[in-house]
C-alpha cells in the first residue's frame, strides 16, 4: 500500500483539507496507515502535480485560505489501477523477534523488559480498539457501508493485538524460566 493510494481511497469518500486527511490518519485510519502532517501535504502536492486532486481554496477570516482537495478522474484512475493489482504481504522484519534471537549469546533481561513493555502497550492498544469498536460499531445490523468496511479494519488489529499479546505472554514467560536456570 501507499500513501498516495490512502489519501485518494479518503478522497474518494469526500473532499477535505489536508488537516482534515491529516486528523483521519490520527484517528479513523490510524490502525491501518500512520502519517504525519508533512508527509500528508508532500502527497497531496504530488498527487496536484499529477492531475490526481484538485482543490479550491476556501476564505477564511484572520486566517489563510483553506485548500479543500477533491479527487479528480485521473485520480479514480490511479486508485482503481492500485486497487486491481494483486497486494503483497510486507516482508516480515520484526524487531522483537531478532533481539529474542540475541538472548542466547546475551543476557535476556533486557529482553524481559522489552516484552513487559510490549505487552503493556499491548494490552492499552486492544482496550483501546475494542471500546473503539463497542463506540463506532457496536450495533453492526445499523452500519452504513463505509462503517462495516472501516469495522472490519479495526477487527484486524483487534486480531493482530491479541496475536502479538499471546506471543509476548509466551515469550516473558520462557525467558523467565531461561533466566531462572541460568
Amino acid at each position: 500500500m501507499s500513501l498516495p493510494h490512502v489519501i485518494l481511497t479518503v478522497l474518494s469518500n469526500c473532499e477535505a483539507t489536508g488537516y482534515d486527511i491529516t486528523k483521519a490518519f490520527s484517528t479513523t485510519i490510524s490502525n491501518v496507515w500512520k502519517a504525519s502532517h508533512q508527509q500528508v501535504y508532500r502527497e497531496l502536492n504530488k498527487l496536484a502535480d499529477r492531475g490526481a486532486v484538485t482543490y479550491r481554496l476556501e476564505p477564511q477570516v484572520g486566517k489563510p485560505d483553506r485548500k479543500v482537495y477533491a479527487i479528480t478522474p485521473v485520480g479514480t484512475d490511479m486508485l482503481e489501477a492500485w486497487f486491481i493489482q494483486t497486494p503483497k504481504l510486507a516482508p516480515p522484519r520484526d524487531e522483537y523477534v531478532a533481539r529474542l534471537l540475541s538472548c542466547e549469546v546475551l543476557d535476556p533481561a533486557p529482553m524481559l523488559d522489552h516484552v513487559n513493555n510490549l505487552i503493556a502497550e499491548s494490552q492499552q492498544l486492544l482496550n483501546h480498539y475494542t471500546l473503539l469498536e463497542q463506540r463506532e460499531y457496536g450495533q453492526v445490523t445499523l452500519l452504513t457501508s463505509q462503517q462495516r468496511l472501516m469495522r472490519l479494519a479495526l477487527r484486524r488489529s483487534i486480531h493482530q493485538r491479541r496475536a502479538w499479546l499471546a506471543w509476548a505472554q509466551e515469550v516473558r514467560d520462557e525467558l523467565t524460566m531461561l533466566a531462572a536456570s541460568a
